[in-house]
C-alpha cells in the first residue's frame, strides 16, 4: 500500500470510529478528536517505519557505512 493511503485511512478511520463513538454515548466532539489524533499519530509513526530504511546510509559488504 502507498504511503499516501495508509496515511489517509489511519486519519479516516480513526475519525469514524471517534464519530461512531461520539453518537453511540453522546460524547461530542470529544471522541472524534481523540480519533483523529490517534489516526495521526498512527500515521506518522507507519510513515516513519515505512520510509526509515531509506533513509539510511548505504552499508558496504563488510557492513560498515561507505562514505
Amino acid at each position: 500500500m502507498g504511503v499516501g493511503w495508509y496515511v489517509a485511512l489511519s486519519i479516516v478511520l480513526g475519525t469514524a470510529l471517534g464519530l461512531w463513538g461520539d453518537s453511540a454515548w453522546g460524547t461530542k466532539p470529544w471522541l472524534s478528536l481523540l480519533g483523529a489524533t490517534l489516526g495521526t499519530v498512527v500515521a506518522i509513526y507507519g510513515v516513519y517505519k515505512m520510509l526509515a530504511p531509506g533513509l539510511r546510509p548505504p552499508k558496504d559488504k563488510n557492513g560498515s557505512k561507505v562514505k
